[in-house]
């Protein structure tokens, strides 16, 4: 590699940092990149899923935070999905936009990362609203479905995200403190002197009663040493039961930021999600992450939730069904009832259409509920007295 090929991807290297900005990582506080999430719009609008996600989730809340008014928020949205040209002002909004957006993209991922199994058994240990969602789909489940609503709380309820890492942090200095490396190997180096097992030892600190506990220890550590002298054996004990109350201590200080966590996870949780996850607790299946809508839904709309475009479906339809009504009898008429039978699968197939866009919650969704609200008709009823008229 020649000097100046070396400069460059120094250069290069130091230019994907700046791009980053001074990130850390949530949990480690460790410096990171965006990696995979280094998107270009081209990435994010050429996507159907991550067009939605950007946004329906993240867009509307950064404008929003931006000075943005709804009005003002709407009317650019609107431009984007168009695919208007976009002023300078605009542009450069909208390129601020995508950065954050990359960079909340990689913060979830590594946040993401520590909600594991285990971690989130811990936390249904000290919160029974956590608890139930593992006793209804099990642990892996509910794993599954935490993290996937934590994606959304990056982007529309920063500040709660932004606890949640803070939480899991603390924890993550808890266990990996000096104090609890230093209390590990009192532990080994007691029972070591004890010669009890590191599993033997937990079992006996399992037992819930206090004075059932304590005898059983002190049975183990005389029967493993052979003391018959009562001090000896009371010493090696009350050692053992010292680490033991330490390490409650530092267990005490993990749980106080679980139930941080807990309260956090489960005060953001989405409806969507709590359906998700009672659906499938009662047998159903789990249809994956709320399917958003994104870009091409809106343009679709646009293009087919017109009174126009209505009509020349239901003469389209219309006549295809009579076709197959007629078979090879061309000349055949078709009958009153044959022609209500028309309209009324079509005004069905047509109201289900708009139901198709009809979401609750969303950037787009309002959008399109604009598209929706400008029809003339609006029910299965009106669809079937205005096409009766064609």
């Amino acid at each position: 590699m020649s000097f100046l090929e070396r400069a460059f991807r120094v250069r290069s290297k130091r230019e994907d940092i700046q791009k980053a900005g001074e990130m850390l990582h949530p949990v480690t506080g460790e410096k990171m990149g965006l990696g995979e999430h280094d998107r270009t719009l081209r990435d994010v609008f050429s996507n159907e899923q991550e067009s939605g996600l950007f946004l329906d989730s993240h867009f509307s809340a950064f404008a929003l935070v931006n000075g943005k008014t709804e009005n003002e928020k709407n009317t650019l949205a609107e431009k984007i999905l168009k695919k208007e040209v976009l002023d300078s002002d605009e542009q450069k909004f909208l390129d601020d936009a995508l950065k954050d957006y990359n960079q909340k993209r990689a913060r979830y991922e590594r946040v993401k990362e520590f909600l594991t199994p285990d971690e989130v058994k811990h936390i249904a240990a000290n919160d029974p609203r956590i608890g139930q969602i593992v006793r209804q789909v099990g642990l892996d489940k509910a794993a599954d479905f935490l993290r996937r609503d934590l994606e959304s709380t990056v982007f529309e309820h920063t500040d709660t995200f932004n606890n949640i890492a803070a939480a899991m942090k603390a924890t993550r200095e808890i266990r990996m403190s000096k104090g609890a490396k230093k209390l590990e190997e009192r532990m080994q180096a007691a029972l070591s002197r004890a010669d009890i097992s590191g599993n033997k030892f937990e079992d006996i600190m399992a037992i819930a009663d206090e004075t059932e506990r304590n005898k059983k220890l002190k049975t183990a550590v005389r029967e493993q040493l052979n003391l018959i002298t009562s001090w000896k054996t009371g010493g090696r004990m009350k050692e053992l039961q010292r680490i033991f109350a330490n390490q409650n201590d530092l267990l005490l200080g993990c749980d106080k930021e679980s139930n941080k966590i807990a309260g956090f996870l489960h005060g953001t949780l989405s409806d969507s999600t709590k359906e998700s996850v009672i659906r499938y607790a009662l047998g159903g299946t789990d249809a994956g992450p709320e399917a958003k809508l994104g870009a091409n839904d809106y343009r679709e709309a646009k293009e087919k939730l017109t009174d126009q475009a209505l009509e020349k479906r239901f003469r389209e339809y219309k006549a295809a069904e009579e076709k197959k009504l007629r078979g090879t009898n061309v000349g055949r008429q078709i009958t009153a009832d044959e022609t209500s039978g028309i309209i009324d699968r079509f005004a069905t197939q047509e109201y289900a259409l708009q139901q198709k866009y009809n979401k609750p919650r969303g950037l787009i969704a309002v959008l399109i509920g604009a598209i929706l609200n400008s029809l003339t008709h609006k029910t299965r009823d009106g669809i079937k007295n205005h096409v009766v008229t064609l």
